[in-house]
Formats: structure tokens, sequence, C-alpha cells
């Protein structure tokens, strides 16, 4: 999973696989909590990096794929 924050705007991709765009969003400050529905799953290797632009939801899948 793959998530970009950005100003009032969210980016999601899971296994590759753009899913999401949110824009207009209202907090910019506060705690990071992820979640899942349905059922129980356990997250590692949560990594946060400073980012100053959000990718470009093709060249994303492409980079992701080349890797």
């Amino acid at each position: 999973m793959h998530i970009e924050c950005l100003g009032n705007q969210i980016k999601v991709w899971v296994n590759g696989d753009f899913v999401n765009h949110g824009f207009d969003c209202t907090a910019s400050k506060g705690q990071i909590a992820v979640q899942a529905e349905g059922s129980e799953v356990e997250f590692r290797k949560l990594e946060l990096k400073h980012i100053t632009s959000l990718s470009d939801d093709m060249l994303f899948l492409i980079d992701h794929q080349l890797r």
C-alpha cells in the first residue's frame, strides 16, 4: 500500500493499483491512524517521508512495475 498526503489531497495505491484520490480534506495536523475493514490486519515497515508533490497516477504505476 502506498499513500500520499499533501495539502488537502490524499492518493492511495494498493498492490500498485491506484484506488482512491481524496480532495478537500480538512485535517492538516494530528495523529496518523491506519485501519482495515472486515478483518484483523497487521502493518509493518511503516515509513513516513516528506514529499513536495503528489505522484501522477500513471507515472507511479510505471515506476512501481519497474521495481
